[in-house]
């Protein structure tokens, strides 16, 4: 399993810390060529293949809070805050 030696770089148990597989060369070359959106999907594609299978229990649990709060606001028991108010306040706190 690759470990990370520095920052963005990676380097494998088995081999040298520059040694890199044709696959992966391939991969990285292709993957660099791809637009930001696209990389940035594939990013997110590669990060949740990592993730053992939690992708479906976290978006259930996601799934509950949002009808849990969409509940709340019918009822009359939470508000509603802008972005923008939310965004002043976050700077506020901030500086």
């Amino acid at each position: 399993m690759p470990a990370l030696s520095k920052p963005g770089k990676l380097q494998s148990s088995n081999v040298g810390a520059d040694a890199m597989s044709d696959l992966l060369k391939e991969i990285t070359s292709r993957a660099t060529a791809l637009s930001p959106e696209e990389r940035a999907q594939l990013a997110e594609v590669m990060l949740e293949s990592l993730q053992e299978g939690t992708s479906a229990e976290v978006d259930a649990a996601w799934d509950q809070e949002l009808q849990s709060r969409i509940a709340a606001y019918e009822r009359g028991e939470s508000k509603l805050v802008s972005a923008k108010d939310v965004f002043d306040e976050a700077r506020r706190l901030t500086t």
